[in-house]
């Protein structure tokens, strides 16, 4: 439903390619930091998944090379007459799609943000008194870029230059009043992030490879058609963003298409169908519950 208190929203994004191999690289039991048992507790099927796939490469190369005959139907538990292979396979494509908890590759795009998205779509609602809300704005901070757009929207929301009060032309409220260490969040970011004048440019001054970039061909058009739906959403956001101007949109989008080419705006394969399915693991955690109570 329409909250009649908010009409501006911020969300963060990153590449969808980016994003899963570094959730893969951040909970492999091999890498750094240390995976204590919250982290596997909130996975379904965490030792399996990295025994299937104990490397991206093996993982989007041969994991995702095919989709899974059965599709989602059988989601909620594994077919006994499945070979090992199809089990990794459905494991694989389960996983990176979202339909099992792990995470971060849970609470995808899709997850997090299509409400978000259905409310943009929406007409302004009616007010009490006959007013109706502005027109609903969407601020994008993109990790790649994260101190670059924190400043594009600090500049959009700094207060006119005569006025005693931290507001903007938008309406939101900027905490914290003249205090600059409060409206300047770009000096926060990057003093906490150790930046100097980009993001993508490393301590050595070289430009940072993306992750994908060590893929191989095949592994990368694997990973783009089980992200599909990931892409789709990314794409809406960056168009919505309104700090974004089109020069920044295209050079996400042109990044994404260089890895990701011919993508369109649809999906030709879907996994599942609709909306993504409850968690397997929620729902197992809530019958437990029950029978306890």
């Amino acid at each position: 439903a329409q909250n009649p208190r908010f009409d501006s929203f911020l969300v963060t994004v990153r590449n969808p390619l980016e994003r899963i191999i570094s959730w893969y690289y951040y909970l492999h039991p091999n890498y750094p930091p240390q995976k204590l048992p919250h982290h596997r507790n909130r996975c379904y099927n965490y030792q399996e998944f990295y025994q299937c796939w104990p490397t991206i490469q093996n993982l989007t190369e041969i994991g995702l090379q095919r989709v899974p005959d059965n599709y989602y139907k059988n989601w909620t538990k594994y077919n006994q007459t499945q070979t090992e292979t199809d089990k990794c396979i459905q494991l694989a494509w389960d996983t990176i799609s979202g339909i099992h908890h792990c995470w971060h590759n849970y609470w995808n795009f899709e997850r997090t943000y299509s409400p978000l998205l259905s409310l943009l779509q929406q007409p302004a609602a009616p007010q009490p008194n006959n007013k109706t809300l502005g027109r609903q704005e969407l601020f994008v901070i993109r990790t790649e870029f994260l101190s670059k757009d924190w400043a594009s929207i600090e500049t959009m929301l700094q207060p006119p230059a005569n006025s005693t009060t931290p507001s903007n032309s938008t309406g939101l409220e900027i905490p914290g009043g003249d205090d600059p260490a409060r409206i300047n969040p770009t000096v926060l970011v990057k003093h906490k992030n150790g930046f100097k004048n980009h993001e993508n440019i490393n301590s050595n001054n070289e430009t940072k490879q993306p992750y994908s970039s060590f893929l191989s061909i095949p592994a990368r058009q694997n990973l783009c058609r089980a992200l599909c739906r990931e892409i789709q959403i990314y794409k809406q956001l960056l168009q919505l963003a309104i700090n974004l101007d089109e020069m920044d949109k295209e050079v996400s989008l042109s990044e994404l298409e260089e890895l990701c080419p011919n993508r369109g705006n649809s999906c030709h394969i879907q996994y599942y169908n609709d909306s993504l399915p409850d968690d397997p693991l929620s729902i197992h955690r809530h019958q437990q519950q029950q029978k306890s109570t």
